[in-house]
Order: C-alpha cells, then structure tokens, then sequence
C-alpha cells in the first residue's frame, strides 16, 4: 500500500495538527512507490516559525512509521478513537 502525506503551512492554523485520512477506495497519488494510496497523513502547522514544526512531526511520525506493528495499527482501526490512542501511546 503506498503513503502519502500532504502538509499544510498555514496562517489560519493555531496549534500543529496531524489528521489521518483513510480513502474508501485506493486513490491514484504521485507517491514515492508509484502506488496508489488508501491512506493519507496530513500535517497542518502555523506558518510562522512552521519549518521548525513541520519538521519534528515529520520526523516523529515517520519514526513510527517505521514500525509495522504501527502502521498495522492505523490501517486495521475502526475509529478515530484507536487512532488517537496509537499516537498517543508513542
């Protein structure tokens, strides 16, 4: 399955967000594997100072996503609610 993430940098935005967004069908995305995609992880930063955070939740995050049994996790949720247990249990 492929991955994806899209990031935002944005004025508007007040605090850095992550959201997970999981396509019912797989999607056709410029991804790095050339595969399409069934999730996505969108990062959403203020833009002053957002290199900086853009950058350690990159980071974060594709540490975790290092790791299968994480990965795992996300993809075989069923709820918002397991997903944000999983991130916040790392």
């Amino acid at each position: 399955m492929g991955w994806q993430s899209p990031h935002a940098k944005l004025k508007e935005v007040i605090k850095p967000s992550v959201m997970i967004i999981k396509f019912s069908e797989e999607v056709e995305w410029d991804s790095l594997d050339n595969q399409p995609v069934r999730l996505a992880i969108v990062l959403a930063v203020p833009d002053t100072d957002a290199a900086t955070e853009h950058l350690k939740l990159l980071s974060q995050i594709s540490r975790q996503l290092m790791h299968e049994e994480f990965r795992e996790g996300i993809v075989n949720s069923s709820s918002k609610e397991e997903i944000i247990k999983l991130f916040e249990s790392v």
